[in-house]
């Protein structure tokens, strides 16, 4: 009963916030402002008012790369204390132009995209370019990026030398670094000329055209319910997320067919499943409303520059052969219960197997039972010690998901399954209250053998990104020299701070010139930016 206190406690919370006027806005820097189709593009976001300054207010950004309706990706980033970062995989696919990259709050979709932080990317696909799929035109000329040396005098960049030879290491030096900074550093070849691609500014006040509440504490999802009988209430809505651990969310239906559940970041979730009780199924909304530009923006290169992109095409694409795709590392899921542990365990390794689960639990379980007649039995979960059974409505799991339908469990074959968790505390999941929890589990916690009723769909979902650093090959010194380093990004750090006045990379097999450029923002808004670059020969 206490956490549905606390749940109206967060929503007045809420509703006194946005009584405020608060307006939210997002900054976002890149590694760099040019890639090909296939590479990293590295993410740093600021959350700020509309001065500037820092505001620890939503908990989810959601950045948009947009082309056209054909050429777009997508990502959720976790905010904390008004910053984030991420890694934004570009597709192999996505054909050659300029692109938008977009970012924005469900709290700034109030004021419509008018508010949106938008910014110019340029992206190169050298594969469609061979194969004449993309309209691009090369120009001559012999404009060159200016290389500006601490272009603010509060922020110094150096180097120990200004010229390196192949995988040697380089140490640089910051001073000027505000204590209150969180600041991008990024060291990347020069190898191509676009301009100055300006960021967008922070837009004024503006009037809010509708009312979303704020994510400020994990994300909110809203979904649609499909096939219920119009005017009849959406009976237990929720979403709960298949695997090992307990993640299951209660919704609260907020209009006709329109359901709406707060969770937290649900971080490197990949799908989710959706279920109620009655008829119909839910459907989720896609949280990403910026609109695409009609028709893909040509891009025009500088022909000087044409060769080194060869080589950095090449370079992608054996560096791909050689060490492939990285594996996401394991994700620990956010405990949605911390500390409350099962009173009961039973591993059915050690008892008898009967037909149905309904026998194993008459015959081994005192604590479980199901009440009621053959074809709506419910089942329950009660301490057996006290033989208290509470209000006997307990939420059975199977491999954390929600099963709304009793006897489909209770038909279930337990050959297929390897433990049965029992709780018997209350819980309150928003205004769904349960006496008790049954978790099933299968040996691989993937539903093994049990089809989904219709009224539980399992939808694809993506939580924030979990997996934030830059994939590279290998740099350390005792890596095998005889693997390639065509590393065009040599380093990519989207959290420096004060503390960090001295850092360390190494080149790569890759020469040229390279820009080391460092940008953020301090907690007042002010703009923190210097550059400087430094040659990589063949010795």
């Amino acid at each position: 009963m206490k956490k549905l206190i606390y749940i109206m406690i967060g929503l007045m919370g809420m509703t006194a916030i946005q009584a405020q006027n608060i307006q939210e806005r997002l900054q976002v820097l890149t590694d760099k402002d040019f890639y090909l189709a296939g590479e990293n593009m590295g993410l740093k976001l600021y959350g700020t008012d509309i001065h500037g300054k820092a505001l620890p207010y939503s908990r989810v950004a959601y950045v948009e790369l947009l082309g056209d309706k054909e050429n777009a990706v997508q990502l959720k980033v976790e905010l904390n204390e008004a910053t984030g970062d991420a890694v934004l995989q570009l597709p192999y696919t996505l054909a050659s132009g300029m692109y938008e990259l977009v970012a924005y709050t469900r709290w700034m979709r109030n004021e419509g995209e008018a508010v949106f932080f938008r910014r110019k990317i340029g992206i190169f696909n050298s594969l469609r370019y061979a194969e004449n799929k993309d309209c691009i035109e090369f120009v001559d000329g012999d404009w060159q990026t200016p290389v500006e040396t601490s272009v603010n005098p509060t922020m110094q960049i150096k180097t120990d030398k200004s010229q390196y030879g192949n995988r040697e290491k380089v140490t640089l030096n910051l001073a000027g670094i505000p204590e209150d900074a969180s600041v991008s550093l990024s060291v990347v070849r020069k190898d191509i000329a676009l301009g100055q691609i300006a960021a967008s500014t922070i837009p004024t006040q503006t009037k809010s055209q509708s009312q979303l509440l704020p994510e400020i504490e994990g994300l909110i999802i809203d979904a649609e319910c499909i096939g219920q009988e119009n005017g009849s209430a959406i009976v237990r809505p929720n979403i709960s997320i298949q695997g090992d651990h307990l993640q299951y969310y209660a919704g609260h239906q907020t209009d006709a067919n329109q359901i709406q559940f707060h969770t937290t970041t649900l971080k490197g979730v990949k799908e989710v499943v959706a279920g109620m009780n009655g008829t119909g199924h839910l459907e989720l909304i896609s949280p990403f409303v910026a609109t695409a530009p009609e028709a893909l923006q040509p891009i025009t290169l500088y022909r000087q520059y044409e060769e080194a992109l060869t080589e950095r095409s090449i370079a992608l694409q054996a560096t791909e052969h050689f060490y492939g795709k990285e594996q996401p590392k394991p994700v620990t899921p956010e405990l949605l219960l911390p500390g409350v542990k099962p009173k009961w365990v039973y591993d059915l390794d050690h008892y008898k197997r009967f037909t149905t689960f309904e026998e194993t639990f008459i015959e081994f379980m005192p604590c479980v039972s199901a009440l009621g007649n053959k074809g709506s039995r419910r089942i329950v979960a009660f301490d057996s010690d006290v033989y208290a059974f509470g209000s006997g409505n307990t939420l059975v799991l199977l491999d954390g998901v929600a099963i709304m339908d009793h006897e489909l469990l209770l038909a279930y074959d337990p050959f297929l399954t390897k433990t049965v968790e029992v709780y018997v505390e209350d819980f309150a999941f928003g205004d769904q209250l349960y006496n008790g929890i049954l978790h099933v589990k299968t040996p691989n916690r993937k539903l093994s053998g049990f089809t989904l009723p219709s009224t539980s769909v399992m939808c694809e979902f993506e939580g924030v990104q979990a997996d934030k650093e830059l994939p590279m090959p290998s740099i350390r010194k005792d890596a095998q020299v005889y693997m390639p380093d065509f590393r065009h990004t040599l380093y990519w750090n989207p959290s420096v701070t004060a503390n960090d006045q001295q850092l360390e990379l190494l080149t790569s097999d890759m020469c040229g010139t390279y820009i080391v450029k460092v940008e953020g923002r301090t907690a007042d808004g002010k703009a923190i930016h210097g550059s400087t670059s430094f040659e990589v020969k063949r010795k």
